[in-house]
């Protein structure tokens, strides 16, 4: 059984532990495979941040469903460079995760042309979780700038500088806005 943290916090740091390490492994990809071939770079990075994120969600919360855009049937089918499938590509299916209490959302590779264009730095990966309908964590890492943005509890986010690119690694607390009280038919 997975455990889960009653306010959640464990689930805002494995959403950035894990876009964070799914940037890392497509920055790996950019430096193994090269720009000469778009569409195999593209490909390869799809894919493997994908078996990645897939395997490690599968791992930490095995009774979660996943919703991964590249969990579809059509692309689900294709392997990463290097030979067999290595962890589990396809998404819960439609019926199980619409009954489930907790959903991982992800976007293993956001900008996958920009991912493929060289000195881009425009791409990113996102996770999150979507628990008894509403939004509970999430994050959004851009490896190529060495940011990843998640949220905190309780109602914060976190921006992090992973020390590459040249800036050093800190966390900076983001605050929330106050809500607004005024309804949106107020001046």
């Amino acid at each position: 059984m997975t455990e889960h943290p009653g306010d959640g916090a464990g689930d805002h740091a494995l959403a950035g532990e894990l876009a964070e390490a799914a940037g890392r492994l497509l920055l790996d990809v950019r430096a193994e495979v090269g720009f000469a071939d778009a569409r195999a770079l593209k490909d390869t990075g799809d894919l493997r941040a994908h078996e990645y994120l897939m395997a490690a969600l599968r791992e930490r919360c095995p009774d979660d469903s996943v919703l991964s855009e590249e969990g579809r049937a059509s692309v689900a089918g294709k392997r990463s460079r290097g030979g067999a499938d290595r962890a589990p590509t396809g998404n819960t299916g439609d019926e199980a995760r619409l009954a489930a209490e907790r959903v991982w959302i992800i976007d293993p590779l956001d900008g996958t042309r920009e991912f493929s264009e060289e000195g881009r730095r425009d791409w990113a990966v996102h996770v999150a979780l979507w628990e008894r309908g509403r939004l509970a964590a999430g994050a959004v890492a851009l490896p190529a700038q060495g940011l990843t943005l998640r949220t905190a509890a309780p109602g914060g986010a976190l921006l992090v500088r992973d020390g590459s690119a040249g800036v050093p690694h800190r966390e900076t607390v983001l605050k929330a806005p106050a809500p607004r009280t005024a309804s949106c038919a107020s001046p």
